[in-house]
């Protein structure tokens, strides 16, 4: 099969590499209808790596599948079933794990990064971490299932209340994922910080309210013009760099 690894510091290939088999009983061998980039893929082939991936590894981590076929154990998936996944493979054994903090294991592994990825015609994961989707779902749609799962659990975190105001920083798909459920969640104003002509075009068509361009304007002053003097609510850092605006704001 194809596959495109990580050949190098800020260098990609594309090779082709054995279609992989099923080593665990609970393993599933999968086809892959399409895959996605991830700002992570972005920073895996910086230059300084942003993230660190094996060298050799087939990148990429956001994917929709088809089985083809599963190991012993696996009950819950039949060949033809389609899926989407989680990549970061929590060990199930140590303190966080048991705890049920499987997102803080110390002894995480990630598909596309540790272990072969996304960027494939093939690829083996877990069963635990597959989650079946419909025959009729649009790939095209599913395949946003795993960037969505992570706003969404910080939006669980937040639990909004009815009206209260949300300042995002960053429109980017990360922020306009947090601008939409925020909205279907009550909140009262959507604002966004982002400085793309572009991306403030689509922010609005993801429920912002007012897109502020902090490269002309106050960022504070006009948060506290439309909040009424009192700042946002809740504000998210959509960037990651940005913890001081947000404490401002």
């Amino acid at each position: 099969m194809k596959a495109v690894i990580l050949k190098d510091i800020g260098e990609y290939q594309v090779v082709e590499k054995p279609i992989p088999d099923i080593r665990n009983y609970d393993d599933i061998l999968a086809e892959i209808e399409c895959s996605s980039i991830c700002g992570s893929d972005v920073h895996i082939l910086a230059d300084p790596p942003g993230i660190r991936a094996e060298k050799g590894v087939t990148i990429g981590h956001e994917m929709v599948c088809r089985v083809v076929k599963t190991g012993k154990a696996v009950t819950a998936f039949s060949p033809g079933d389609r899926f989407v996944h989680d990549p970061n493979l929590s060990c199930g054994t140590c303190s966080y794990c048991q705890m049920g903090m499987p997102n803080m294991c110390r002894n995480m592994t990630t598909q596309g990064v540790d272990l072969d990825g996304a960027f494939s015609e093939y690829i083996v994961v877990p069963e635990r971490a597959a989650v079946k989707i419909s025959q009729e779902m649009p790939a095209e749609k599913a395949i946003f299932a795993e960037p969505l799962n992570c706003v969404l659990s910080a939006v669980d975190k937040v639990r909004l209340l009815p009206g209260e105001s949300v300042l995002i920083l960053g429109g980017g798909p990360i922020g306009r994922y947090f601008a939409r459920l925020f909205r279907l969640n009550g909140a009262g104003k959507v604002l966004m910080s982002e400085m793309s002509e572009y991306r403030s075009r689509f922010a609005v068509k993801s429920g912002a309210d007012a897109v502020i361009n902090p490269g002309k304007e106050q960022l504070v002053e006009r948060v506290k013009e439309e909040t009424g003097g009192m700042g946002a609510d809740v504000v998210v850092d959509a960037v990651g760099t940005l913890a001081d605006d947000a404490i401002a704001c």
